[in-house]
């Protein structure tokens, strides 16, 4: 093999390592992309499946809220209907009762009002017993007078006839009559004024 030959293979032959360690770089900067893709597409990955996992989290949880506040709202809407209903029922109880209140007061102005008008009358007829009684009373008084009179001039005359005794005995006893009805009257005239 002459020099030259042997020149030319040399060059052959570094460039040939040349082109085997550009190849390898070229393989290596390829790997090392494909493990950057792999790697960046496992934490894509991982990053989407953690994403899903708190969307599940997160809708599982809503969910349950979301039946919560149904129950609670079901309930609140029952204690509403209760409560109206109670309301509505205590309203028509208070028109009853109103409706029973104005018919026992109606009722009871009524009965005052015929019992004011019972004792009116019955002032009136009071009025007028009293004022026949206080006539009585006047002409009693009037006639007691004459019998005191009568038994004065008796006594006066000094009659001891017994005609005269059984007069002056009578007039005596109309004297005490009048006198006894004088004072019932007067009683009763001064209770009827009180």
């Amino acid at each position: 093999m002459t020099d030259t030959e042997r020149k030319k293979f040399v060059d052959q032959f570094l460039y040939t390592e040349q082109e085997l360690a550009a190849a390898k770089g070229r393989e290596k900067a390829l790997q090392d992309q494909l493990l950057k893709e792999v790697t960046d597409s496992q934490v894509k990955l991982q990053n989407e499946t953690n994403l899903r996992i708190k969307s599940e989290s997160r809708a599982a949880s809503a969910e349950e809220k979301a039946t919560s506040l149904e129950g609670k709202l079901s309930h609140l809407s029952e204690t509403i209907e209760r409560e109206k209903k109670r309301l509505q029922e205590d309203h028509s109880q208070l028109k009853r009762d109103s409706k029973f209140s104005i018919s026992r007061i109606t009722a009871n102005l009524e009965q005052m009002e015929c019992r004011a008008n019972n004792a009116e009358k019955e002032a009136e007829l009071l009025k007028e017993q009293l004022d026949h009684l206080k006539d009585q009373f006047n002409e009693c008084l009037h006639q007691k007078t004459e019998v005191e009179k009568k038994l004065a001039t008796f006594s006066s005359q000094e009659v001891s006839s017994t005609g005269s005794n059984v007069l002056v005995k009578q007039l005596q006893q109309e004297l005490q009559h009048y006198t006894n009805f004088s004072r019932n009257s007067n009683d009763m005239i001064i209770n009827r004024e009180e």
